[in-house]
C-alpha cells in the first residue's frame, strides 16, 4: 500500500510539473508574439504611421491601435485593466512612443490574465485561455500583415532583418 501511495504521489508531482511547464510555454508564446509586434513598430518611422494599404481604411498607426483596442474590448472592464487606456484614438495612434507604451501595457495585461486563467482553470469571456490566446495571435498576426503590406505599398518596406525577423520564434 505504501508503494502505491508513493507512486501516486510521484505521478501527481510529475503531472503538476508538466502542467507548470505547459503553462510557462503558453505564456512564453504570448511574450514572443508581442516581441514581434514591438520589432515591427520599433522599425517604423513615426511619419510612416499614417501610411494606408489600398484595401484598408486604417493607417499603420490605427492598425497598431486596433490591436490594443481589441485586447481592451475583451479585458478593459477587469480590475487589472485600471490605468490602461481603454482605447487609442486616431490622434494617439500617430504617436509612436505612446503606441509602444500602451501596447506594452496591454501585452502585460493579457499575460497576467492568461496566467491567472491557466492557474485557476477559468475562462476569459467564453474562451479558455489557450483559445483566447490563439484568437489574439491570429487576429494580431493578420493585422501585422496589413501593416507590413501598407508599408511596402507606400515605398517604406521594412528592412529584411525585420521582415524575416518576425519568423524567428
Amino acid at each position: 500500500m505504501k508503494s502505491i501511495l508513493t507512486a501516486l504521489l510521484i505521478v501527481g508531482c510529475l503531472s503538476l510539473s508538466a502542467q507548470d511547464q505547459l503553462s510557462d510555454e503558453i505564456i512564453n508564446t504570448w511574450i514572443k508574439h508581442t516581441e514581434m509586434n514591438h520589432l515591427i513598430l520599433n522599425h517604423i518611422q513615426e511619419e510612416n504611421l499614417k501610411e494606408l494599404n489600398d484595401s484598408s481604411s486604417r493607417n499603420v498607426g490605427d492598425q497598431f491601435a486596433h490591436i490594443h483596442n481589441v485586447r481592451m474590448m475583451w479585458l478593459g472592464k477587469m480590475k487589472e485593466a485600471e490605468g490602461i487606456d481603454a482605447e487609442i484614438d486616431s490622434k494617439e495612434s500617430q504617436d509612436k512612443e505612446y503606441l509602444l507604451a500602451t501596447l506594452k501595457a496591454s501585452d502585460k495585461l493579457v499575460q497576467k490574465v492568461l496566467k491567472d486563467a491557466l492557474d485557476k482553470s477559468t475562462k476569459i469571456g467564453n474562451l479558455g485561455p489557450v483559445r483566447f490566446m490563439g484568437y489574439l495571435i491570429s487576429h494580431e498576426s493578420h493585422t501585422r500583415g496589413q501593416i507590413v503590406l501598407a508599408l511596402k505599398n507606400s515605398g517604406h518596406a521594412l528592412p529584411p532583418n525585420v521582415g524575416y525577423g518576425i519568423w524567428n520564434w
